[in-house]
């Protein structure tokens, strides 16, 4: 299978050229690169202009976004199936050629991704968690994507590869958001054709490279898949899926307004999104686990944190009061807990 390697390029003059030495070393050589630089100002061009291979094309244009520069690339890429690349990321030597493979065996998916790792900034690797039971070993189809994602996200944009042929049919939209970008590009194409998958790390998601998007995103909004996913539970469809996606969309609305609780003014957007939030509120239980667990240990989020969060404003008051006293009661409780064996230790002495 001929492949087209997409890669969106913009001010990585630093990394592009470690991005483009693991796909010249993949075991499936039968490829071409396109890197598309969205206005770069860093001398990015540069660096590519200087490969050589004739496998590589270089396409330069005004600064758009990730989004359409990636897309910009699949209308100009030759190839039987696009798979992506960011320019701060890398790939494992079988990467692309296991990407092709499930591809080439599901010949009914429209998308194939790999498992992939986080390599932070002091060299640690971190697999990602998945969900749904895909361990290393799973290499099939997704049995449901939405209870594979309610961790890590199985797709990655460095971890997958499109078929052609579903590009074309789904058309997929591209949201202008800086944060969850990705998220909307792989649920249109979850909910249009089954998604094949391999659970071997094969990618490599650079953490500490600068100016990542999921590290600097300052967006305030609602997540574009979860406007979209709404939209879609709304006028009735996905009804197979709809307790998991329900699930799903609470995680990532309280994602949201966890980074809302960090910025000031945000009050008045966080409120219009919880409107929609009672429709999942309504429909699991989950939404509570997920707001613990973003709340938890962090006791000025609740003064923040806007009342509709909780269900009655006993229960705020009851949750305030008790975050707040935490940190002074768990301090006294050890002091009482070692004055009562000191005295237990005294009487026992006196008797």
């Amino acid at each position: 299978m001929y492949v087209s390697v997409i890669i969106p390029l913009f001010n990585k003059a630093r990394y592009i050229g470690r991005a483009l030495a693991s796909v010249f070393t993949q075991t499936h050589q039968d490829f071409e690169i396109v890197v598309i630089d969205d206005g770069s100002t860093d001398g990015s061009a540069t660096v590519v202009q200087a490969v050589t291979d004739s496998r590589l094309r270089l396409i330069t244009q005004p600064n758009a976004g990730q989004g359409a520069a990636r897309d910009r690339g699949m209308r100009e890429a030759h190839g039987e199936a696009f798979a992506l690349l960011d320019a701060d990321d890398a790939w494992g030597p079988a990467c692309l050629a296991t990407l092709t493979a499930l591809l080439e065996e599901f010949p009914a998916a429209g998308i194939a991704g790999v498992r992939y790792a986080m390599i932070e900034s002091d060299g640690r690797i971190v697999p990602a968690q998945l969900s749904g039971g895909i361990t290393e070993t799973f290499h099939g189809v997704l049995p449901n994507y939405y209870a594979c994602a309610l961790d890590d996200p199985p797709l990655w944009s460095s971890a997958v590869i499109i078929r052609r042929q579903a590009w074309v049919a789904i058309a997929p939209r591209y949201s202008p958001a800086r944060f969850g970008e990705d998220l909307y590009l792989w649920s249109q194409f979850a909910n249009s054709c089954p998604v094949a998958y391999d659970g071997k790390i094969l990618a490599f998601y650079h953490r500490g490279a600068e100016g990542r998007v999921s590290t600097t995103s300052v967006d305030q909004e609602e997540m574009p898949v979860v406007t979209y996913l709404i939209d879609e539970v709304l006028a009735g469809h996905l009804t197979e899926q709809r307790e998991t996606l329900l699930t799903y969309l609470a995680k990532y609305q309280f994602e949201t307004l966890y980074r809302m609780g960090q910025g000031a003014g945000a009050l008045e957007r966080a409120r219009a999104i919880f409107r929609r939030t009672p429709l999942i509120r309504a429909v699991t239980a989950d939404w509570q686990q997920y707001r613990d667990r973003l709340y938890r240990g962090h006791w000025w989020h609740y003064l923040r944190e806007p009342r509709f969060l909780f269900e009655t404003p006993e229960q705020y008051r009851w949750r305030l009061l008790t975050t707040l006293l935490r940190p002074v009661a768990r301090p006294l409780e050890k002091l009482l807990t070692r004055q009562a064996r000191h005295m237990k230790r005294r009487r026992a002495v006196t008797e």
